[in-house]
């Protein structure tokens, strides 16, 4: 006879191993599931959380018992987020906190948890695993010590590249909760003199330097409906793209480029790579830039853009 009904055991798949009492009443009688838990049958995780007897544990399970255990509404945020959807620089063994609806009490928990300060907003899943958004991930990672602000900017870094967020929204998440967060202070402090709309201190300055063209290029376009460039010009079809030292050292990550480059490149643009070692000089940068255009605008039969700055060439 199996351990539980079939829809129970679906159940059991999608919440990594994990369910709650309160579900298991769907189709067993109070009685019966304290039968199976007397007999071994389950095995209590948290209180009115189980897993069946051999079950696979699992850094997911246990996230997964600790919202049923925490209801309604609960969520995890924090470096595991992170690590769940694949974030460059962070494991299964990062932490995470557990938050739960305004006004919610428990008792006899030992695992890090507390209010959830918006709680209606920026909700996303794991199968059935509730969490937060990326976004939100990257803000209250902030709030662990141990994740490094290393660890912190690659988290960024990658969220950008794989178009899961932006300095922007990273930005205003942290100025909603407000300087006395933890994690939002962090943000705040290294986000603060950003460009708005670029995506890096080295893309800052690249957006800010070409801006003495006139007409220069756009930061942060969507060129299609899945393809956000860093720099736009767009009379000449020009796309600048910034490739940072974390973003694009893997070698997943220089296919992406290439991909991206070739499907630009298909609609009739031209794609220039720039790299940190461009944007060490600010002249020779801008010359560079000024010989690309103006190649670029002689092939099209277009004007090329002036310089407005005092010391053009």
């Amino acid at each position: 006879m199996a351990v539980l009904p079939d829809p129970a055991l679906e159940l059991l798949d999608r919440q990594f191993g994990a369910i709650g009492r309160f579900q298991l009443l769907e189709w067993l009688e109070p009685a019966e599931i304290d039968g199976k838990v007397r007999h071994g049958a389950l095995v209590v995780i948290e209180r009115g959380v189980y897993r069946t007897r051999g079950g696979a544990r699992s850094t997911e399970q246990t996230a997964m018992a600790r919202t049923l255990r925490a209801r309604p509404g609960a969520r995890i945020t924090g470096p595991l987020v992170l690590a769940l959807i694949n974030i460059d620089g962070f494991t299964r063994k990062d932490p995470f906190d557990v938050l739960t609806r305004p006004g919610r009490r428990m008792r006899g928990i030992d695992w890090p948890h507390r209010e959830d300060p918006t709680p209606d907003v920026g909700r996303a899943t794991l199968k059935k695993l509730p969490m937060v958004t990326p976004t939100i991930a990257l803000v209250d990672s902030a709030r662990f010590p141990e994740i490094g602000d290393r660890r912190l900017r690659l988290g960024l870094d990658v969220c950008r590249w794989r178009s899961l967020t932006s300095d922007d929204e990273v930005l205003a998440r942290a100025r909603l909760l407000g300087p006395t967060d933890p994690g939002a202070a962090f943000w705040l402090e290294l986000l603060a003199d950003r460009v708005p709309g670029s995506e890096s201190d080295a893309e800052s300055r690249m957006v800010t330097w070409l801006q003495v063209f006139d007409p220069a290029p756009e930061p942060q376009v969507w060129v299609t409906p899945s393809r956000r460039v860093d720099g736009y010009w767009r009379a000449y079809q020009l796309i600048l793209e910034y490739l940072g030292s974390v973003d694009h050292s893997y070698a997943e990550a220089r296919i992406r480029d290439d991909e991206r480059a070739r499907e630009l490149e298909a609609l009739g643009n031209r794609v220039i790579p720039v790299v940190a070692a461009d944007l060490r000089d600010r002249e020779v940068f801008l010359t560079r830039m000024t010989h690309i255009v103006s190649l670029r605008a002689y092939e099209l039969g277009l004007p090329p853009p002036r310089r407005r700055d005092s010391d053009a060439a």
